[in-house]
C-alpha cells in the first residue's frame, strides 16, 4: 500500500518538471539585489523589490 502510493506521487513528477518556471533568491549568503533589504545594509544598497526575478540568461547564456 505505501510503495503503491509512493509510485502514484513519484511516477507523475518528472512528466511534469519541464514545465517549472522557478523564481527565487539567494538570502544566505544575500545576493546584490536582496543586501539593500537587510537592516545592517540599509542606505549602502539600494532596495531592488524585484529581485526574485534576477535571471542569468539560462543555460545557453551561462554555460559557453
Amino acid at each position: 500500500m505505501k510503495i503503491t502510493r509512493i509510485a502514484a506521487t513519484a511516477t507523475p513528477t518528472p512528466a511534469v518538471a519541464h514545465l517549472a518556471d522557478a523564481h527565487g533568491r539567494l538570502v544566505s549568503p544575500p545576493h546584490r539585489g536582496y543586501i539593500g533589504k537587510l537592516p545592517q545594509y540599509k542606505g549602502l544598497a539600494p532596495i531592488n523589490y524585484s529581485d526574485n526575478g534576477l535571471s542569468a540568461g539560462g543555460i545557453g547564456q551561462t554555460s559557453g
